[in-house]
């Protein structure tokens, strides 16, 4: 029932080189398979850094532009005074001020580099202090 298989006949004169050319050519193509996996995973990499430096670009240009709003707006609130009671023209600087702060908040962390965890990289270690001898 469970005879052992029998082997076949092996030439141990040219077999040693038919497995070392057949080992050469498995480490060959895995080496191409590799390679392969390397420029993939580069390509995607490169590609979630254009998106995230596109989406930085775009939300500063955003905050540049409310920026504009709120120093156009602050420039005229001389006349909008005369025209508007104050917490009119208050409520229509804070918003493109909120605007551009929000966005500019934004730009930053979308073009901050992250590690791997998500987070900034943590700060050096506090060198410990020498306590005061008495």
């Amino acid at each position: 029932m469970f005879a052992p298989k029998e082997r076949p006949y092996i030439n141990w004169m040219t077999e040693p080189l038919r497995d070392t050319a057949h080992s050469i050519l498995s480490v060959a193509r895995n080496a191409v398979e590799l390679a392969k996996a390397e420029l993939q995973v580069a390509a995607l990499e490169a590609k979630g850094s254009a998106s995230k430096l596109a989406m930085a670009i775009g939300l500063t240009y955003l905050a540049a532009v409310f920026a504009q709003i709120a120093l156009l707006l602050l420039a005229l609130t001389p006349i909008l005074l005369t025209l508007r009671p104050w917490p009119v023209v208050v409520t229509s600087l804070a918003i493109p001020t909120l605007g551009a702060t929000v966005a500019a908040f934004a730009a930053r962390r979308a073009y901050v580099k992250r590690n791997d965890h998500g987070s900034n990289p943590p700060s050096p270690p506090a060198v410990p202090r020498a306590e005061a001898s008495e």
